[in-house]
């Protein structure tokens, strides 16, 4: 679970709002950020590409 966020347009990004930074990574981003969000632990995250 995501507790914090260090980056303001990482926050605005998860809460479904345009962010021109992540324009081209969007799609990724926001796997990983749901990969995040859905981890109960640290071993949840011992995925390839991570």
């Amino acid at each position: 679970m995501i507790v914090s966020y260090r980056d303001k347009r990482t926050q605005t990004f998860t809460e479904g709002r345009y962010v021109k930074a992540f324009a081209g990574f969007a799609r990724k981003a926001e796997l990983h950020l749901d990969q995040l969000d859905a981890a109960t632990s640290m071993r949840d995250l011992d995925l390839p590409g991570n």
